[in-house]
């Protein structure tokens, strides 16, 4: 009655219409996030990642000079036209391999903590700290290759994976504050995009540069430049973000309940989750462990020089490039998750048993017939990366509950570097031990293996996902479908709390 009541000329309503008129063009106004600068902002974050890629795989393209220059094959003297040749066999995989274990032997843990540190420290302070960190491993890391002092190179390695695996936590958490809702999923896809980035140029300029300085120390150092360059982009992140929160008058956020840590949060996951972690550790063991020997593989068996090997074990990173934003969509538009991931890990299985039963050059006549035809097991290897990295991630979220989301990625991260710590041993222990195929044949059967046992798992995963409702199946545009059983749990906790609010008021229990 009072506002039918209330007149055009009552001065409380015209002060309230004024007020109105005059908040409308604030509300519209964009804040410093909305406008175009986070564009600059999500470049930078990119950047700041690819320095870790890049340096990541530094050792790779050169396993056979590294085996070399620190003494991890047996050499003898062969003539040839009168001219006397140092020839080197025999090389030891399983200390080369200790290169990638003891980058991921910290990772076992720091993954799980590495939300606590970025939450307590602050983002900014956790990216200059963790840059750094890495930018220091990678130094010492430079520092043994050049001495030809091979201990000290793991202690860098081990030093690099301490600030890497935090990293992308702490750059994770930054660029939630520039990008919401379904842009924040495409800028998590560009991000991917570019870091994959950096193991291509890897790929393509780790054997140039040795080629044309002949020595295995200027590709590291330049891998330290790419660190420095990375931590640059880190200093104008932080500068920019700085800038935001002033423009926009916000506070840090810092880490949202759902991405912090809690080891409590384990009891409550089901099977699903398990599977799903299962299936992670195995797929990427067969993926990873065959990457890091993959320059090395090529050329023994099938003949290319280190340079050619560079470029096209580049091909896998390539096509996730190109491929992980497509894919990506058609995941989120399709759903089927349990599909996509038994897709890829098919893939893998595919891709090690073909390269594994694929002709060697002949040793006697040189002749290598087949070379050209192993680009195609490359090709599947990219497909199942691009596919699995798009469908196995997504995928977490769907069979957790939504406060242990950041526990559950912690902790499937730690356990894949658990994985990724004894499978460059493994590798290294079976090339060593056999012969075969320049002993590369049981070393691509057990990758088969381990992507058949991830097979196994995905297998699992649909049997489990529509005996629950197929949430995964459902799985579309983002959304969380609804657990009626998570309802149920919730009513009931509900319900316990308004009888507990009850009873100390009224005294009956």
């Amino acid at each position: 009655k009072k506002e039918m009541s209330m007149s055009s000329d009552d001065p409380i309503a015209k002060g309230t219409e004024d007020t109105n008129d005059e908040n409308e063009p604030l509300l519209n106004k964009k804040t410093f996030r909305e406008s175009g600068w986070k564009w600059l902002a999500l470049l930078l974050s990119c950047l700041l990642l690819m320095g870790n890629e890049y340096c990541f795989d530094n050792p790779m393209p050169l396993q056979k000079e590294i085996q070399r220059d620190m003494d991890l094959c047996k050499k003898d003297i062969v003539t040839i036209n009168y001219q006397e040749y140092e020839n080197y066999f025999d090389c030891s995989d399983i200390k080369f391999n200790l290169l990638y274990t003891v980058y991921s032997v910290p990772n076992i843990v720091f993954p799980l903590i590495g939300g606590i540190l970025v939450d307590r420290l602050g983002m900014k302070f956790s990216i200059m700290l963790f840059t750094c960190i890495l930018t220091v491993g990678q130094t010492v890391v430079c520092l043994g290759i050049t001495l030809k002092k091979l201990w000290l190179a793991y202690i860098g390695r081990c030093i690099f994976g301490m600030g890497c695996e935090s990293l992308y936590v702490a750059q994770s958490a930054i660029v939630s504050q520039w990008f919401k809702g379904q842009e924040l999923a495409f800028a998590m896809g560009i991000n991917i995009t570019f870091s994959r980035m950096g193991s291509v140029f890897n790929d393509l300029i780790t054997p140039a540069l040795y080629h044309a300085t002949d020595s295995t120390n200027v590709p590291f150092w330049f891998g330290l430049g790419f660190c420095a360059f990375s931590l640059i982009c880190g200093v104008f992140l932080i500068i920019m973000d700085q800038i935001r929160l002033k423009k926009d008058k916000a506070n840090s956020e810092g880490i949202d309940d759902s991405e912090k840590v809690s080891l409590k949060d384990v009891k409550e996951f089901g099977c699903m989750f398990w599977l799903i972690t299962g299936s992670c550790i195995t797929v990427y063991i067969s993926l990873f462990m065959f990457v890091g020997i993959s320059s090395k593989y090529i050329q023994e068996r099938f003949g290319f020089s280190n340079s050619l090997a560079g470029q096209l074990v580049a091909i896998p990173y390539f096509m996730a490039a190109a491929l992980i934003p497509v894919i990506g969509v058609a995941v989120d538009r399709i759903g089927k998750l349990p599909l996509f991931l038994c897709a890829s890990t098919f893939a893998f299985l595919f891709a090690n048993l073909y390269l594994a039963f694929l002709p060697d050059c002949d040793p006697n006549t040189k002749t290598c017939g087949y070379s050209w035809a192993s680009i195609l097991g490359l090709v599947f290897f990219g497909f199942g990366y691009s596919t699995y990295g798009s469908a196995i991630w997504p995928s977490v979220p769907y069979v957790v509950p939504e406060h242990t989301v950041g526990t559950a990625f912690g902790l499937i991260t730690s356990l894949q570097n658990g994985g990724l710590a004894i499978g460059p041993l493994c590798t290294g222990i079976i090339h060593d031990n056999t012969t075969y195929k320049h002993g590369y044949f049981w070393v691509s059967i057990f990758l088969a293996g381990a992507a058949l046992l991830g097979l196994i798992f995905g297998i699992c995963i649909v049997i489990s996902d529509y005996r629950k409702g197929a949430p995964l199946m459902n799985a579309k545009k983002g959304k969380i479908p609804e657990n009626k059983e998570r309802e149920e749990e919730e009513a009931v906790l509900i319900g316990r709390r308004k009888s507990s609010v009850l009873a100390q008021l009224t005294g009956i229990e």
